[in-house]
C-alpha cells in the first residue's frame, strides 16, 4: 500500500462527488507531466491526501488501479480528452488540515523526492505526487480525526492481510514445486520429534529468513506432510492428480488449516507445524480458498476433523475454529 497527496485546488468538489481522481496523458503541447503521470501507477488500495489550497479536505481510498479514462464529463473543457483515472472511496474530514501549520515537524525528517513538499515545506506544484509512510502517519496523527483514523487503519490491516495471504500462495507454488522435482525431502520421524519440543513466541518484526519480511514457511514441513499422507489427497484419497516432474509420485499441495496471517492472534502456537498442515490435492486446495461459503465450510471442516485430536490438543475445539473460520475465510473482504 503506498501513499500519495493530491492537489485539487480547482477539480475537488467534481472530484469528491464523482468519486474518482483524473489526470490528462498530455499538456497542450503534447508532452507528459510526472505529476500527471503518477495517477496510473496508484494501485487498489493506496491511500491518497486530498489537498485543496493548502488544507487537506479529505482522505481517499483507492478502489481500483490508474487505468486509461476519457475525461469525466465533469471535467470536460478543463483538460485533455484523454488521460488516466482512479476510481475513489472519499472520506472527508470533520475539520479541515492546515498542514503548513507543521511544516518545521514534517520538514525535519523529509526526502524531497518521495514527497510533494518543496524546500519551503508548500506542497509542489503539479497534481499527484507520492508521499513517504512516515510523513503520512504524522498526518493523521495531527488530524486526530477519530473516524478517519479507524477507517486507514481497517484499511491498512485488510490490506496488509491480503498482500500477506498473497505471498504466502507465491511462495508455498515455488516450494510445492521443488518438492515435486525431488528438489526438498520431508523430516525424518527424529527430526520431527525434536521441532515439535521447542518453544515458539510470535515477534511482530521483519526476519531476516524472509525476503519479504515475515517469518518464512519450511517447505520440509509440506514434504513430510505429503510423504506421511503417500501421497494422496487427505480430503478424497480417490482424487488423482498427475504424476510428479520427479516420476515418483501424483502432485499433491499442502493447505494450513488456520491460516498464517492469523499467527498474531495465537503467539504461542506456531501455524506452521504439522498439526495445522493438510496434504490436498489443487482441486480441493481451491476450493478452500475461492468457494461459495457452503462448500468452504465443508470443506474447511473435513480438513479440521482430520487434525482433530491434534487440533484439540493445541487448544483449537470445533468453537474456536468456527470463530477462525469465520474470520480469516468468511468476513475478509474480497477483490
Amino acid at each position: 500500500m503506498n501513499f500519495w497527496f493530491v492537489n485539487q485546488g480547482k477539480s475537488f468538489k467534481e472530484e469528491l462527488e464523482g468519486n474518482f481522481i483524473y489526470a490528462p496523458k498530455y499538456n497542450a503541447k503534447g508532452s507528459s507531466c510526472d505529476h500527471w503521470s503518477n495517477v496510473e501507477n496508484v494501485k487498489k488500495g493506496d491511500i491518497i491526501f486530498c489537498n485543496k489550497k493548502g488544507f487537506i479536505k479529505a482522505i481517499g481510498i483507492a478502489k481500483s488501479n490508474g487505468y486509461e479514462s476519457v475525461i469525466p464529463a465533469s471535467l470536460e473543457g478543463k483538460w485533455n480528452q484523454i488521460g488516466f483515472k482512479v476510481d475513489i472511496e472519499y472520506h472527508e474530514l470533520s475539520e479541515s488540515f492546515h498542514y503548513i501549520d507543521y511544516k518545521s515537524k514534517y520538514m525535519s525528517k523529509i526526502d524531497l523526492d518521495k514527497n510533494p513538499f518543496t524546500k519551503a515545506g508548500l506542497a509542489k506544484m503539479g497534481y499527484l505526487y507520492p508521499m513517504e509512510e512516515h510523513i503520512a502517519d504524522f498526518f493523521l496523527k495531527k488530524i486526530n480525526d477519530k473516524k478517519i483514523n479507524e477507517i486507514v487503519k481497517v484499511h491498512r490491516n485488510e490490506t496488509s492481510n491480503k498482500i500477506e495471504e498473497l505471498e504466502v500462495i507465491e511462495e508455498e507454488q515455488e516450494q510445492f514445486e521443488e518438492i515435486s522435482r525431488g528438489l526438498i525431502k520431508g523430516y525424518s520421524k527424529k527430526e520431527i520429534e525434536e521441532i515439535e519440543k521447542q518453544v515458539f513466541t510470535y515477534e511482530n518484526k521483519p526476519n531476516k529468513s524472509s525476503k519479504k519480511g515475515r517469518v518464512k514457511t519450511d517447505p520440509k514441513l509440506k514434504a513430510t506432510r505429503m510423504e506421511l499422507a503417500h501421497y494422496n489427497c487427505e480430503i478424497d484419497c480417490s482424487h488423482k492428480t498427475f504424476t510428479c516432474a520427479s516420476g515418483e509420485h501424483q502432485y499433491l499441495e499442502c493447505h494450513h488449516i488456520i491460516p498464517l496471517n492469523a499467527q498474531k492472534d495465537f503467539i504461542h502456537t506456531k501455524l506452521d507445524s504439522l498439526f495445522n498442515i493438510i496434504a490436498v490435492c489443487p482441486l480441493c486446495h481451491r476450493k478452500v480458498h475461492y468457494a461459495v461459503k457452503e462448500e468452504k465450510e465443508k470443506i474447511f471442516i473435513q480438513m479440521y476433523n482430520k487434525r482433530k485430536e491434534k487440533m484439540i490438543k493445541q487448544g483449537f475445539d470445533l468453537d474456536k475454529i468456527t470463530k477462525i473460520f469465520d474470520k480469516y475465510y468468511i468476513n475478509k473482504k474480497e477483490d
